[in-house]
């Protein structure tokens, strides 16, 4: 799974286009495990949770952790967003849909053996979180368009 994200992230910061221009959804205890990682981590609150902010590079907004090689951050520090992409979740009346972001320019690339496995991954994380966390965690999924989305 590793490969697949870092290939995701070194193919878009090579393209100039990222996913990170998406808005990200944070926990806390995400935001507190990267604090501990990286002490100067640049996020702020919004109205449904926490976000990085983005550091502007070559007139682009880009992931305070993406390099020319990929995500800079341990798979095991990766917030659930990260290991996501370009997997989405809505999560609506309690029910969990996965769908799959358009805009992604790896996404033909993509095995179908991934998309399971990080399905289950996603799934086991999301059990640990909080409703409202569920909820605010829906809410910036439904901001992406729905003629964005492949439903899976």
């Amino acid at each position: 799974m590793e490969e697949i994200s870092n290939t995701i992230c070194k193919e878009c910061s090579e393209k100039g286009e990222t996913c990170c221009i998406f808005k990200l959804f944070l926990t806390e205890d995400e935001i507190k495990i990267l604090k501990k990682y990286n002490p100067e981590l640049k996020y702020k609150r919004t109205k449904s949770g926490f976000s990085f902010v983005r550091d502007k590079r070559d007139s682009q907004l880009k992931c305070q952790f993406l390099t020319d090689k990929g995500c800079s951050l341990p798979e095991e520090l990766k917030p659930l967003d990260c290991i996501l992409f370009p997997l989405v979740i809505i999560y609506k009346n309690s029910e969990i849909i996965f769908h799959l972001n358009k805009d992604c320019p790896c996404l033909k690339f993509i095995p179908k053996e991934w998309i399971e496995k990080t399905k289950k991954q996603a799934l086991e994380k999301f059990k640990t979180w909080s409703e409202e966390e569920k909820i605010n965690y829906g809410k910036v999924a439904e901001s992406i368009p729905e003629k964005k989305l492949i439903n899976i």
